[in-house]
């Protein structure tokens, strides 16, 4: 069809015959752009673009079909996610689906996921999906970087040369971790009167934030002694 009749003919369509039309349109461009998605992922799979001499997909995309790198990358990436992910694949070949739409849900659809994100893209748009994908990965990085700080801590222990280690560690005993000792508040240091710590100056202590427990002290001598001097004992003695 000529350009000209195409746009004659939709000047002299009704404007909900239009709409229609634009609707209907959009969901064969999205069952369309399914399918060339699928096509994608099996020439990667193939490794079609070495007999070019590309590098990978996205490069031959660039150069073959006119894509950014970086729409490129992005069409790989959702290309081979479909292969995972049946549910969204069949809705997206439907039309039921557009693209923008699919690129934000193979962000972190899974296979035990994608049945309720589909449920939630059937009512949203491509801008709600978009805001709902980065909240959802930024609680399961949140709940990753928890895990990781909890898998720390338990590593964690304190031990001094003549002392009763304070806290069971996988790590050997023969290799202990470098850094400032850590004591709980209600533990006094070995060797050191309880009432030691009201006559340490409050800047020469910390309060170790990643405990979320008891809070914890960091103590800023770089070892643990096994005795205090007479005079800091004396001193203490006579302010308490």
């Amino acid at each position: 069809m000529d350009v000209r009749e195409a746009q004659h003919e939709a000047a002299c369509l009704p404007l909900e015959r239009l709409e229609a039309e634009i609707t209907t349109l959009a969901g064969h461009l999205a069952a369309a752009e399914c399918r060339w998605l699928l096509m994608v992922a099996e020439f990667d799979r193939r490794k079609g673009y070495e007999q070019w001499g590309c590098w990978c997909a996205s490069q031959w995309l660039g150069w073959k079909c006119g894509l950014a790198e970086r729409a490129a990358k992005e069409k790989v990436r959702v290309a081979r996610a479909l292969n995972d992910l049946p549910a969204i694949t069949e809705a997206f070949a439907k039309g039921e689906l557009s693209y923008s739409q699919v690129r934000a849900l193979t962000r972190v659809a899974e296979a035990a996921t994608e049945t309720d994100l589909l449920m939630i893209a059937s009512h949203a748009t491509a801008a709600q999906l978009e805001r709902l994908v980065r909240s959802y990965r930024g609680v399961l990085r949140r709940a990753d970087e928890t895990a990781a700080a909890n898998r720390r801590h338990d590593r964690r222990y304190v031990s001094s040369p003549g002392t009763t280690t304070a806290r069971s560690s996988s790590r050997p005993a023969s290799t202990p971790r470098k850094g400032r000792w850590c004591w709980p508040r209600s533990m006094p240091r070995p060797g050191v009167p309880r009432n030691i710590l009201t006559s340490i100056p409050s800047r020469a202590l910390r309060i170790d934030p990643r405990r979320r427990a008891a809070p914890m002290l960091w103590w800023p001598w770089p070892s643990v002694p096994s005795t205090v001097p007479p005079q800091l004992a004396a001193e203490t003695a006579t302010r308490s």
